[in-house]
């Protein structure tokens, strides 16, 4: 469940006998859940959100900080009015993945 790199991605799939061009597959960004059902109209357009720009917010987080996660654990969410429109703020502490 974690992103290998170029040269790290070339030895495992060596490792297993795999053809070269097959390694790439190890460097792409896994996916790590599914969506929980849910028939709650907020909780789903929520998730609605994740799913449509959920892809490029992981891109824009990568180029900005690297290869990692915002924590869900240390973070701040508010929800303001702001008009007719709600305002969804995620302060988030960005956490690196370790290689061990």
């Amino acid at each position: 469940m974690h992103v290998l790199t170029g040269n790290d991605a070339i030895e495992f799939s060596a490792s297993f006998g795999a053809e070269a061009s097959l390694y790439e597959v190890t460097t792409a960004m896994p996916l790590r859940t599914d969506f929980p059902l849910t028939t709650d109209p907020f909780k789903y357009r929520l998730m609605e959100l994740v799913g449509v720009y959920g892809d490029a917010l992981r891109e824009r987080c990568n180029e900005l900080f690297g290869d990692g996660i915002l924590s869900a654990i240390d973070c701040v969410v508010k929800l303001e009015k702001k008009g007719e429109r709600g305002v969804l703020t995620i302060d988030a502490k960005f956490l690196h993945y370790k290689e061990y």
